[in-house]
């Protein structure tokens, strides 16, 4: 979807969301259904004129490519058998957990710590919100262990 003064031209996306409107919040959602589309984005949203791009609209569907952006807040998506269908799952994702097991233990801070002196960066590491793996981020989740 290419935006123009007078709508859009199709670039083939299967579902799309333009805030053209001055002023006015958008009310979208998108609670179910399937969007698949062979030659774009199975959902895009755009904003003609200035507006504000319409994001966190997705609660659910399956879609035929990934929308965890457009989603709301704990939602994401996920193509969990690999088939290139992504379903609308509940993220839920535990701070500190860099394992992914669900639960936040020792192993966590070792898994923290081997990033830390190797310069790498690990998911779900980054506990002070500073953008960045530190000893600060494994102090804290030492002390969130110890509780």
């Amino acid at each position: 979807y290419n935006p123009n003064n007078n709508g859009g031209d199709s670039t083939g996306d299967a579902l799309v969301v333009d805030n053209c409107y001055a002023d006015a919040e958008p009310a979208v959602v998108v609670a179910g259904g399937t969007f698949i589309s062979a030659n774009g984005a199975a959902v895009a949203s755009y904003a003609n004129g200035g507006e504000t791009v319409v994001a966190d609209f997705i609660a659910g569907g399956n879609f035929s490519s990934d929308v965890s952006a457009l989603c709301v807040d704990g939602f994401k998506a996920d193509d969990e058998d690999g088939d290139g269908v992504y379903g609308i799952v509940e993220d839920t994702v535990v701070t500190g957990d860099i394992d992914g097991d669900g639960i936040v233990s020792i192993a966590d801070v070792l898994m923290l710590v081997r990033a830390i002196v190797n310069d790498g960066t690990v998911e779900n590491g980054d506990l002070n919100g500073d953008g960045k793996v530190g000893l600060v981020d494994a102090i804290r989740l030492m002390k969130q262990i110890a509780k």
